[in-house]
């Protein structure tokens, strides 16, 4: 779930890559470019994200993605602003003689902007769909369907702004210095406050976080196996663990990718074929949209469904590698973001309509068998993400060393590699184990026992603390106070949000209120018990 069930974000890159073979993610070199500024003037030709390569053979122009590996080096690489030899004419000149005699590739370059926009905001959609999803229907009946729409909406925006405001460090930081952004979502934040403690900080707060999210994962698998097979769930649950600590201290990072894509696949193609045939099913639409609410209370069925939502459609943890996607783009970061983070929030509200309207028979069996795979790959693609991502974290301190190869919430993320050396060094990492079986035997152990402690199996009390403590300071605070910092020292940069600080305190208290609606309904619910 997003921060932490969330489905890897190099599963879905694996699903869409090869969609976006026609853009290229490196940027022009900076240094190439200023050396040769006094010899020609240049002008954006398009898309700011391709760089243009020319071979010495022919003076052809390439993406850097087509160019073939044995033919790409910094040798052959030539700025935009490089010379034809041919013509010993500038070779900015000619891509804008062209650009003006040819409109037809003008709209080539203008298809391949859009493409990695849309591939980009896909990434971010599959980051955000998770196991979360499965609690969605009951908790949205509660309130009833219209109120929980309006509080899905909020959720939304208060996401959305966190992860714009965290587009704008990473974009300003790199207009500021030419530096990319940490993968790492930890890395990115405590590197931008430059606070000794903030890497211990962030790091404890995401272990909470993605514990919280393999305890709900592992108790929701129980059950559905049990459903399946008739054994206990409690034993489902033990066998389920068992099998990601395997997974984890076995296999490397290349083929847990692999495997958690192929449940990204599942996830997505039957809840498919779940809401196609299910949404015209629904036999009263406005009925089902109006109906009032199942709780006794609508006020506390709000407060109990709040922090759950806030935690479905959390996507910022793929926002610092989707900016460096997209050359740090300001229009293209937003529109990916917007468009990417919108498209769960559909399939959020079309899911609880299709099921509280009775298009949809939310049973796992044999009889159900999209309902059965969805939940299956749901939970499963859920709980190794996050163990993966709480492995991490607990390696770091068994090791006593920072990695930055996977994110804070279980996406498997590159790493930017400086030389050749490393990046043979680096690709033999990834061909190890990920994980030693210590740090990925505790990732699991502590959550499995959580989930046998969870009261009368309500598994997503694990989700509500997350969403309702964990989730307002890793995406709220933290954001927010890496903006202040960086607009103090860059204060000549313009800002991707809007508003100055008072944007900041804006989405601030927006997940502050969120945290206190937890506080309250914590210290409510001691005193009734």
């Amino acid at each position: 779930m997003r921060a932490h069930e969330r489905l890897s974000a190099t599963a879905m890159f694996l699903l869409f890559a090869s969609t976006a073979d026609a853009f290229a993610s490196r940027r022009i070199s900076s240094s190439s470019s200023s050396s040769s500024s006094s010899s020609a003037t240049t002008r954006s030709i398009g898309v700011k994200s391709i760089a243009l390569y020319a071979l010495p053979s022919n003076n052809t122009l390439y993406s850097s993605r087509s160019i073939p590996c044995e033919t790409r080096s910094e040798n052959v690489a030539l700025s935009a602003m490089s010379v034809d030899t041919s013509t010993n004419t500038p070779l900015a000149n000619i891509l804008v003689e062209e650009e003006e005699e040819d409109e037809g590739s003008s709209s080539i370059i203008e298809w391949d902007s859009i493409q990695s926009i849309l591939t980009t905001a896909l990434l971010v959609t599959g980051n955000t769909v998770g196991a979360g999803t499965l609690a969605l229907p009951a908790l949205s009946a509660k309130p009833g369907l219209c109120l929980s729409t309006g509080m899905f909406a909020v959720a939304y925006v208060v996401n959305l702004l966190s992860g714009l405001i965290l587009a704008e460090v990473a974009i300003k930081q790199n207009e500021a210095n030419g530096q990319d952004a940490p993968s790492s979502f930890r890395e990115f934040a405590a590197s931008t406050m430059d606070w000794p403690i903030a890497t211990n900080a962030i790091a404890a707060v995401c272990l909470f976080v993605n514990i919280c999210a393999v305890t709900y994962s592992l108790g929701q698998a129980g059950v559905i196996l049990s459903e399946l097979v008739g054994i206990d769930h409690v034993a489902m649950s033990a066998l389920c663990a068992s099998l990601l600590a395997v997974l984890g201290a076995t296999q490397s990072r290349i083929q847990i990718s692999q495997i958690t894509s192929l449940f990204v696949t599942g996830l997505f193609i039957s809840l498919a074929g779940l809401l196609l045939p299910g949404l015209p099913h629904v036999q009263d639409p406005l009925g089902t949209f109006l109906s009032p609410g199942t709780s006794p209370n609508v006020i506390a069925g709000m407060r109990e469904a709040a922090p759950i939502m806030l935690t479905t459609l959390i996507f910022q943890n793929i926002v610092p590698p989707v900016a460096k996607i997209l050359d740090y783009d300001r229009v293209k970061v937003v529109v990916a973001l917007v468009l990417g983070s919108f498209l769960p929030l559909l399939m959020y509200l079309a899911w609880s309509f299709v099921v509280l309207g009775g298009g949809v028979n939310p049973i796992v069996g044999v009889g159900s068998p999209f309902m059965t795979v969805f939940s299956v790959t749901a939970v499963t693609g859920s709980a190794i993400g996050c163990t993966m991502a709480a492995s991490e974290e607990l390696q770091a301190i068994l090791d006593g060393t920072d990695n930055d190869i996977v994110g804070t919430e279980g996406k498997l993320e590159a790493v930017s590699v400086p030389d050749k050396d490393k990046a043979i060094v680096f690709e033999r990492q990834q061909q190890q184990p990920a994980y030693s079986w210590p740090a990925v035997v505790t990732a699991v152990s502590i959550p499995f026992v959580c989930s046998t402690l969870c009261p009368n199996g309500d598994y997503a009390q694990a989700l509500r603390l997350s969403g309702g403590f964990g989730i307002p300071i890793l995406y709220g605070a933290i954001p927010v106070a890496m903006a202040w910092t960086q607009r103090q020292k860059l204060q000549d940069q313009a800002n991707v949000v809007p508003g100055g600080n008072l944007s900041l305190g804006l989405v601030a208290t927006a997940f502050g209120l969120f945290m206190m609606n937890s506080v309250v309904s914590a210290v409510q619910g001691s005193i009734a018990s």
